[in-house]
């Protein structure tokens, strides 16, 4: 296993968090689940992923917001005060399908897939890649239905396409 010390770029606190983890596992009955942002490098992302899990993390969850910016060209400033903000939604879908996918052949633990979910379609894609469980965000502000959606969207799939249980589906892309 590659040293732990590299994993520092994906965020400053990551460090911090495979220093925490094996003591939530072994004081608390809290379930560790930490966040994976996508900024890293697909290499480098998995091996962290695998340093988690080895630190104790009960399952990943993959991805959160993408960083973005975004320039005024009329004003020439920034049109975040902080400079940069964080992008989320149907537009960072792909990357988070892949980050899914890669993260799935590194690691044994379960994977909350999120980001950019939409549809039952979108969820089964991110259950496809290797994701145990999906998590709806951003799509709740535009319909607060969407969950219901995408559940009952994958029911539907299951019943055309006769599968009896959901675990047949989680990683079963060929």
């Amino acid at each position: 296993m590659q040293s732990i010390a590299p994993f520092s770029t994906l965020s400053p606190g990551f460090t911090f968090t495979l220093k925490m983890l094996p003591g939530i596992g072994a004081e608390t009955e809290i379930l560790a689940f930490p966040a994976g942002a996508a900024g890293a490098g697909a290499g480098l992302f998995a091996g962290a992923a695998g340093a988690a899990e080895a630190a104790g993390a009960d399952a990943l969850s993959l991805i959160n917001t993408i960083t973005g910016m975004k320039i005024d060209i009329h004003r020439r400033k920034f049109a975040i005060a902080n400079k940069t903000g964080g992008m989320s939604g149907p537009a960072i879908k792909p990357i988070a399908v892949r980050m899914v996918y890669q993260v799935a052949q590194a690691v044994k633990i379960p994977i909350i897939g999120m980001g950019g979910i939409a549809t039952a379609e979108d969820a089964i894609e991110f259950i496809l890649a290797g994701a145990s469980a999906v998590s709806v965000g951003a799509m709740n502000f535009v319909d607060p239905y969407t969950t219901v959606k995408v559940v009952e969207g994958i029911e539907d799939y299951m019943r055309t396409y006769h599968v009896e249980n959901l675990t047949d589906l989680i990683g079963a892309v060929e």
